[in-house]
């Protein structure tokens, strides 16, 4: 019999921002997927406000999707100590777009902020998330052309070996929406998040790692 791992819950959060700062929000939404069934969280805007660790007004949009994805989350984790709850992260674009603004500022012979440069890590999110939901366990960020399926298998080494207890997993990307106005360019990020622990038994909840994600053409 395989490993499987046992799916509590998956949400998809969706932004799309503009503005030179990225600190305009055009669009959001939150969905959440339990017992085979995906529904719109109502008022979801709330979930995208960005946390007050983040140093102020500004944070990545990669980043703001991940939150929001972990906040919808929140109140679906399992009671475990803070240090058996993890977070692995998979993502090819990371924080991009803050990279982008602070390389340009640069350029332009123009001071960029240190809060820009703050959010300019691949790991950030992952560490926005982390932080927002409290969890002290196993944190990492996968970057190197990870696949969807590479990381749930990462995941069951985790949770096989007892590193955690329950972990998030999931990817954040972003795509450019439009970048025909430089002054004003506009950028899309979503972020798919499961919240996942360890179960040898098969039950309508698990997922054997052998088949693909079975979420992720849904969310497209």
């Amino acid at each position: 019999m395989g490993t499987f791992l046992n799916t509590h819950a998956v949400a998809l959060a969706e932004v799309t921002v503009s503005g030179p700062n990225g600190v305009r929000v055009e669009h959001c939404q939150v969905r959440i997927r339990e017992r085979g069934t995906w529904r719109r969280i109502e008022g979801a805007e709330d979930l995208f406000v960005p946390p007050q660790m983040s140093g102020g007004r500004y944070i990545d949009p990669a980043s703001r999707a991940a939150v929001a994805a972990a906040r919808a989350l929140k109140d679906r984790i399992p009671p475990v100590p803070a240090e058996r709850l993890g977070c692995l992260l998979a993502t090819r674009t990371g924080n991009a777009y803050s990279v982008a603004l602070y390389e340009t500022a640069r350029l332009s012979g123009k001071r960029a902020g240190p809060l820009l440069f703050a959010h300019a890590g691949w790991n950030v999110p992952v560490a926005l998330v982390a932080a927002e939901l409290g969890c002290r366990g196993f944190t990492a960020t996968l970057c190197a052309g990870t696949s969807s399926i590479e990381v749930l298998r990462y995941a069951r080494i985790i949770l096989a070996r007892r590193r955690a207890e329950a972990l998030l997993v999931g990817a954040v990307d972003l795509k450019p929406v439009r970048q025909t106005d430089a002054a004003d360019p506009q950028v899309e990020a979503n972020c798919v998040l499961c919240l996942l622990g360890l179960n040898k038994d098969d039950s309508d909840h698990a997922v054997i790692l052998d088949d693909a994600w079975p979420w992720i053409p849904e969310c497209h």
